[in-house]
């Protein structure tokens, strides 16, 4: 029995299709990739889907969009104004922009975590979209508490289960 390889596809091919699908007002999902926006989304694990944007977005809101190097992100909004958007990653400190809306691609109305889907109305995502985004000074302090102490309980539970 011969196998056939399987097909590699350019990530660039690849979001550049999903634009399309969502340019026709049909949704599409895909997983995360990249620690940019950790520890509320994590790297392939964490999928959003996502929907072409049928207003304008709001500070907090999920987006994904393509920077002028033709680079996509998937960042949360951090400010508006009437023709630009900004964005910071949550694991980041440095906002992006100014950002035209016509950059944007799709918005994020679900998201899969831990192997649930869940919508925006969430009490995490009200944590992210709306306390988290206001405080860049601690991120970097809060994001290294986070990750010590799950590495501390994963020790922990690598102890009991032996």
């Amino acid at each position: 029995m011969s196998y056939k390889p399987l097909k590699e596809i350019d990530t660039v091919e690849y979001l550049n299709a999903l634009c399309s699908i969502i340019s026709k007002g049909e949704g599409v999902s895909t997983i995360v990739t990249g620690s940019s926006m950790e520890p509320f989304f994590t790297s392939n694990k964490s999928w959003v889907y996502l929907e072409k944007p049928e207003q304008k977005l709001n500070k907090g809101d999920i987006a994904l969009y393509v920077r002028s190097n033709g680079e996509f992100v998937l960042h949360r909004v951090y400010m508006v104004d009437d023709d630009n958007l900004y964005f910071v990653g949550d694991a980041q400190s440095v906002v992006e922009g100014p950002v035209p809306y016509s950059s944007v691609k799709g918005v994020v109305t679900k998201y899969k975590r831990r192997k649930k889907w869940r919508d925006t109305s969430t009490v995490v995502w009200k944590f992210y979209s709306r306390i988290w985004i206001r405080n860049l000074k601690f991120r970097y302090l809060a994001i290294k508490i986070h990750f010590t102490l799950r590495h501390f309980l994963y020790k922990i539970k690598c102890l009991f289960h032996k």
